[in-house]
C-alpha cells in the first residue's frame, strides 16, 4: 500500500504546477479542460472565461514584463509560436515553455490534446477534441448539398469620414478557410495570399452574395457600394473577440456563420 501511495504521488507530482498562458487561444483551453488550477498568470487580453481576468496579468504580446515572469518562477510557459520575442526571452531564462499552433484546425486539435496531457486532463481533451470533429462533420452533412454560398469574409476595415476606403479579406489561409468550406460557403477571392488588402473597386469586382465583417458595425460605410450582397442585405458584423481568435469555442463560430447562410 505504501509503495501504491508513492507511485501515486510522483505521477501527480510529474505534471506541472506552476502555468502561465501568454495567449487568450491558450487559456481558453486550460479552462475548457479544468486545468485552471495551475494557472499563476495570463496575458493581458485573456478575458475569457471572466475567471481568467482575476489571475495576475504578464503583459502583452510585445509588453511582457520579464520581471513577473522571473518573480512568479513558473514551471512551463505556453505561448502561439508566432510569439518570437518570449519565446527568446524564456531561452535566455532558461524556463520550460510549451509552443502551439492555433492558425489552423489540426494545430488547434493538437493543442488541445498537448494541454490535456500536460495537466492530466487527457480525458477531458479527447472529449473536446471529439465534439469539435463531430460538429465540424455535422455541417458538412448539413450543407453537403446545398448551393454554394458566395461570401466575402472581411477581417479588418479601413473607414475614413464614414466611407469605405479599403478591406483586409480573406484570402487562402488555414483556419476561417476550412470552417467556410464545411458550410458550403465558397470565398469570392481565388489569390494566393492570406490576407490581402483590396480596394473599393475590387470589392465591387468581386460581387460576393455575402458578406461578413469581423470587426466593428459600420453599415453606411458600405451603403453606397453596388453590390449583390448590399442590394440583398446581407451585410453581417460580427464584433466579439473570438472570432478573431482562434480557440476551443471555433465551432461556435461555424454557427453564426450558418445563421447567416440560412436568412
Amino acid at each position: 500500500m505504501k509503495i501504491l501511495l508513492s507511485l501515486v504521488i510522483l505521477t501527480t507530482l510529474a505534471f506541472p504546477l506552476r502555468i502561465i498562458s501568454s495567449a487568450p487561444s491558450i487559456t481558453e483551453t486550460i479552462f475548457a479542460l479544468g486545468g485552471q488550477k495551475n494557472l499563476i498568470a495570463v496575458s493581458k487580453y485573456c478575458n475569457y472565461p471572466l475567471e481568467a481576468k482575476s489571475l495576475p496579468s504578464i503583459g502583452g504580446h510585445y509588453d511582457f514584463s520579464r520581471e513577473l515572469f522571473i518573480l512568479k518562477n513558473p514551471e512551463l510557459v505556453m505561448l502561439l509560436k508566432g510569439n518570437t520575442s518570449l519565446k527568446s526571452f524564456l531561452k535566455e531564462q532558461s524556463i520550460p515553455y510549451a509552443e502551439y499552433d492555433n492558425e489552423s484546425i489540426h494545430g488547434l486539435m493538437n493543442m488541445i490534446t498537448d494541454i490535456g496531457e500536460r495537466l492530466n486532463q487527457g480525458k477531458a481533451a479527447k472529449t473536446l477534441t471529439a465534439k469539435l470533429s463531430q460538429d465540424i462533420e455535422h455541417f458538412k452533412l448539413k450543407y453537403k448539398n446545398s448551393k454554394p454560398v458566395k461570401v466575402l469574409l472581411i477581417v479588418e476595415q479601413v473607414v475614413k469620414s464614414n466611407s469605405l476606403n479599403a478591406v483586409y479579406i480573406l484570402g487562402q489561409e488555414d483556419f476561417y478557410t476550412p470552417l467556410l468550406q464545411a458550410l458550403n460557403m465558397e470565398n469570392v477571392y481565388d489569390g494566393k495570399m492570406k490576407y490581402p488588402m483590396i480596394s473599393k473597386e475590387a470589392l465591387i469586382h468581386y460581387n460576393p452574395e455575402v458578406i461578413i465583417v469581423l470587426g466593428e458595425e459600420n453599415i453606411k460605410a458600405y451603403e453606397d457600394i453596388p453590390i449583390q450582397a448590399i442590394k440583398d442585405k446581407k451585410l453581417y458584423f460580427f464584433e466579439d473577440d473570438y472570432f478573431k481568435r482562434p480557440g476551443p469555442r471555433f465551432t461556435k463560430i461555424m454557427e453564426f456563420f450558418s445563421t447567416v447562410r440560412e436568412i
